[in-house]
């Protein structure tokens, strides 16, 4: 019965949920425990038959994503350079230009670091030909920010934020990039899911950081995927 129901996942949805395996099994008349499940679970993804998305979560998706980091490497190699004990992250519009409907007409780099770090690291920046901006909000970006070569935009790195360092991780991304749609006006909302998508589709991430993540910036399925959204099961 269990694989039965996993098959039927598989086939619809690239990731689901242990919360919602155990729903269906409920809806399919079977009485298995908790445990069992658990244990059926563990032992079809040593065979293979599924793949861990993180916790409580699993895939169809046999590989994993791979983002690019050719975009942001000359970035964070200046800043290691410059700062070798600061704890940071970069990512670029550009890593995930492949899963866009309609391309940006210029990238734009952003990087998350502690607080205290802002402003000396988007002096450094400014002084190594970057168009700098340190966290701005909605109004001053829409007066002030302007999208050229080689922009940079420095944030506050969040408290829940997925490790990455000195490259966020595609989880990352995707959630901040969502954050930035109201500021910046860099993408529409529903090319963003078109994005995120694609993105879901194309390799195996981590959707239990995705979605932590998401969370703690007040996201919810729906801010990233869309109200329709065929790719993760609901429990």
């Amino acid at each position: 019965m269990l694989r039965k129901v996993l098959e039927e996942h598989r086939a619809r949805l690239p990731y689901v949920s242990v919360p919602a395996v155990r729903a269906a099994l409920v809806n399919a008349g079977a009485t298995v425990q908790p445990a069992t499940v658990n244990r059926y679970l563990v032992e079809f993804l040593r065979a293979g038959l599924i793949h861990d998305a993180g916790r409580g979560w699993y895939s169809s998706l046999a590989t994993p994503f791979v983002l690019d980091t050719h975009p942001v490497e000359e970035l964070a190699r200046l800043i290691q350079k410059q700062f070798r004990f600061l704890k940071f992250s970069c990512w670029a519009t550009d890593q995930v230009k492949p899963f866009m409907h309609h391309l940006l007409a210029r990238s734009v780099q952003f990087v998350s670091t502690e607080d205290h770090a802002l402003a000396s690291a988007g002096e450094f920046l400014e002084g190594k030909g970057f168009n700098v901006y340190v966290n701005p909000r909605k109004s001053e970006a829409q007066r002030f920010v302007q999208i050229k070569e080689r922009t940079v935009i420095l944030r506050p790195e969040h408290s829940k934020a997925p490790e990455g360092h000195p490259y966020a991780s595609i989880e990352k991304l995707l959630v901040e990039l969502r954050g930035e749609l109201d500021v910046l006006k860099l993408i529409d909302v529903g090319e963003f899911h078109h994005l995120a998508g694609e993105v879901l589709r194309q390799g195996r991430i981590q959707i239990s950081a995705l979605l932590s993540y998401a969370e703690a910036r007040l996201f919810t399925v729906e801010d990233m995927l869309g109200a329709e959204q065929s790719i993760i099961s609901k429990e």
